[in-house]
């Protein structure tokens, strides 16, 4: 115990080497709110505790310091909760820019793959896009369906009476 204070005594030492006067100020007074927090944490029973036992336990500048340091702490706690907050926000929309990014690069693929095939059947520009929109139509499906085969029989419906096929069953 002894040996533990001694190193907390150090550590009020060394903030006297803070050359700004304000922050030597604050340092000390949040360390020295620390170390009453400490004194009655360890203090070895609830006599040394009792103001009627020991009406010395604690002078009024370590009350001072006591209310300053829990007041510090509370605003550090309430400022991590914001910045989670704020990581929680950032996160999603770094995955919905991925998901948009991803969505993009399929309908591209989709759209290539549409000008090969057009090219490979000879098709007219016209005909190419409407190849181009049924392949985008057609992955679109593909990915909602993720291993639903009802979602992706209406979808399929859906996308034939769509198209002006009629009323073809699946």
């Amino acid at each position: 115990m002894e040996q533990f204070k001694d190193h907390f005594r150090n550590v009020s030492r060394i903030m006297d080497c803070v050359g700004c006067d304000k922050c030597r100020l604050w340092g000390k007074l949040q360390v020295s709110g620390i170390g009453t927090a400490l004194k009655i944490l360890f203090a070895l029973d609830d006599k040394d505790l009792d103001p009627k036992l020991n009406p010395n336990l604690l002078q009024r500048s370590e009350v001072v310091a006591l209310f300053n340091a829990l007041h510090r702490v509370s605003e550090s706690l309430s400022s991590v909760e914001d910045f989670r907050r704020i990581y929680a926000a950032t996160q999603i929309e770094e995955a919905k820019a991925a998901a948009q990014l991803e969505r993009d690069r399929q309908r591209e693929l989709a759209r290539k793959e549409a000008e090969r095939r057009a090219k490979e059947w000879n098709l007219s520009p016209s005909m190419t896009a409407v190849v181009a929109t049924v392949f985008s139509a057609l992955e679109a499906v593909r990915r909602s369906c993720r291993g639903c085969v009802e979602v992706c029989v209406r979808a399929a419906r859906e996308l034939v009476s769509g198209a002006g096929a009629g009323k073809t069953e699946l």
